[in-house]
């Protein structure tokens, strides 16, 4: 399991680079980091707040919605209603 901050940091800019594949790819490990990988992804959907929703945006708020986490999904659904 990833649990250094400097591999946070490297799956944190993969979320923001080109490649979509490598993006996806580090949701899935962020997610696997546990509390703070979610708060990377949290972050980072809110950071992306208002742009255009990508592909990105979708898997990060279905892994994110899927953890079942109150304070997660309450978040979710106050910055995306429906």
């Amino acid at each position: 399991m990833v649990s250094d901050s400097g591999t946070l940091e490297d799956l944190r800019g993969q979320l923001w680079g080109d490649s979509l594949k490598k993006q996806l790819s580090a949701v899935h490990e962020l997610i696997a980091v546990g509390p703070q990988g979610l708060g990377v992804l949290t972050d980072t959907l809110l950071k992306r707040e208002l742009q255009a929703p990508t592909v990105l945006d979708g898997k990060i708020f279905q892994v994110l919605y899927a953890t079942q986490q109150n304070d997660i999904r309450e978040l979710l659904t106050n910055h995306w209603p429906s």
